[in-house]
């Protein structure tokens, strides 16, 4: 897609500078031409001696600069309120949000309503999916995927997480209120709206400490039931194809429906969960041992990228899993301070797990 012309224009030049510092500093300065004027004549002789900006951020006091704005049709308030009267003539952003949210969503609709759809060119081979499963759930399947993805886009990686579980903990990792932005996004693909990939844009979040993306889990479990296996791999296809990333780490549920089948099958890796508990142990094996038999042709493929990992390992095990299955290619640490915890940043405070976890990630080029 090509780089795109913004315009922000204002009073504030304080606010300018600082929207200026960010976009030279973040991934918006390879996609954004930003132009900023806090003198209504200045802004008034570039929009009217230059080429038709992209997109023009405007404080409302500023459309009074003598412009001609009938010929601009890409004009977006910034309002200091979020409870401010909305224009009949031109759509409005709140001026305080988050600067990459801010952008994002600009950017988003200017997609949306010049119906730009963002390049596709599926198995191009520079996004790494990576899926984390378990047989049996409390694995610590969760805790293992986001501290990964946390410690990935920290070493200065482009990392995407995504949950597909039923009932998600995420949102108390992040902080974060669930909302319905997801079923949005699935909806867009499913009718074959061409402008998902512009919605999965705009409605990614950012981890403020890591600059790690995630995607809000669904919330209502009928919707997360219907999520079909077309479904996610439309969603992974969007997602791998906007070359925006170098991992997409996906959180899949402990069992095999169509979603779950599905991301396990689009991953290039996949990260096997289990404890050293004869439960787990059992479970595991009697579902593999399942799968081989019943389909065969999704255990042969799953046995080329698995890595089977024991989490909570206190030195050494019990049990093991039969050897004719899956061999162990890693250990993550037990961490006794985990067993109260209160927040889920907590858990990403383990300097032993966080090595563990990035230690795995040498796992992904060993052939099997």
């Amino acid at each position: 897609m090509e780089r795109l012309t913004v315009v922000l224009a204002g009073p504030d030049t304080e606010y300018l500078e600082m929207v200026l510092r960010f976009v030279r500093s973040s991934e918006f300065a390879s996609a954004l031409t930003i132009r900023a004027f806090s003198s209504k004549d200045n802004l008034a002789t570039y929009l009217n001696t230059q080429s038709i900006p992209h997109v023009v951020l405007v404080e409302p006091d500023f459309l009074t600069a003598d412009v001609s704005w009938t010929t601009l049709d890409n004009v977006i308030l910034l309002v200091s309120s979020q409870y401010s009267k909305e224009s009949e003539r031109y759509p409005s952003l709140f001026k305080y949000q988050p600067i990459h949210q801010l952008l994002t969503k600009a950017k988003a609709m200017y997609l949306d309503k010049h119906e730009v759809v963002v390049e596709q060119a599926l198995g191009n081979g520079h996004t790494k999916v990576v899926s984390f499963y378990s047989i049996v759930g409390g694995c610590g399947k969760t805790t293992a995927a986001i501290n990964m993805s946390r410690q990935l886009s920290l070493g200065g990686n482009k990392v995407l997480y995504l949950s597909l579980e039923t009932v998600s903990s995420s949102p108390a990792w992040f902080g974060t209120v669930p909302n319905q932005e997801l079923a949005e996004i699935l909806y867009y693909i499913t009718s074959g709206n061409k402008q998902a990939a512009s919605k999965l844009e705009q409605y990614r979040k950012t981890d403020s400490e890591s600059g790690l993306h995630y995607l809000e889990p669904l919330t209502h479990l009928k919707e997360i039931e219907d999520v079909s296996r077309e479904d996610v791999r439309g969603l992974l296809d969007i997602i791998v194809s906007s070359h925006s990333y170098d991992y997409v780490v996906i959180d899949c549920d402990s069992n095999f429906h169509a979603r779950t089948i599905a991301a396990l099958e689009y991953a290039h890796e996949v990260m096997l969960l289990l404890l050293d508990d004869i439960q787990c142990m059992y479970k595991t094996k009697a579902a593999l041992t399942a799968l081989r038999s019943e389909n065969a042709e999704l255990y042969q493929a799953l046995h080329r990228k698995i890595h089977m990992v024991v989490n909570k390992y206190t030195g050494s095990m019990a049990n093991r899993p039969e050897p004719d299955l899956f061999d162990i290619q890693g250990y993550l640490p037990y961490i006794p301070q985990w067993k109260n915890v209160t927040q889920g940043q907590q858990l990403s405070a383990s300097r032993e797990f966080n090595h563990q976890a990035m230690f795995l990630t040498s796992l992904f080029s060993q052939a099997k």
